[in-house]
């Protein structure tokens, strides 16, 4: 009998309203169906949100099926990484095909990364000003 794995040090999960709906004015980043909306201040402790359209799978069996997947990739990537480069985030999956676990934790390694390079980026133009 296995143990599971408990919940990854420095995850929260992403729940008041308004922190939502600030994630929303930001421009997002996307690869292959999956949306990225994060703010740009690193912190120790990351709120993440996982979110499917109800429009692409009207099934709740199906939408709940990838959020599953999308959490798990989320935790991959987060012990392959240790910190994200982000303080609130929200992955929006809205392809309308049910996604590989494989492709999942490669297309949200790839965001991650995105947020990233855009996070260093601002930051050495602040530093330049």
């Amino acid at each position: 009998m296995s143990i599971p794995d408990a919940k990854p040090q420095g995850l929260l999960r992403l729940k008041e309203r308004n922190q939502i709906q600030s994630l929303f004015q930001v421009k997002p980043f996307r690869k292959a169906g999956v949306f990225l909306f994060c703010d740009q201040e690193p912190s120790g402790q990351c709120a993440v949100s996982v979110t499917v359209s109800k429009k692409t799978f009207s099934k709740a069996v199906d939408r709940n099926r990838i959020k599953r997947m999308m959490r798990e990739a989320l935790k991959e990537n987060h012990r392959r990484r240790g910190v994200f480069p982000f303080s609130s985030a929200m992955f929006l999956y809205s392809s309308s095909k049910m996604p590989l676990m494989a492709d999942l934790v490669l297309d949200m390694d790839r965001l991650i990364a995105l947020a990233e390079k855009s996070a260093e980026s601002k930051n050495r133009n602040q530093d330049i000003e």
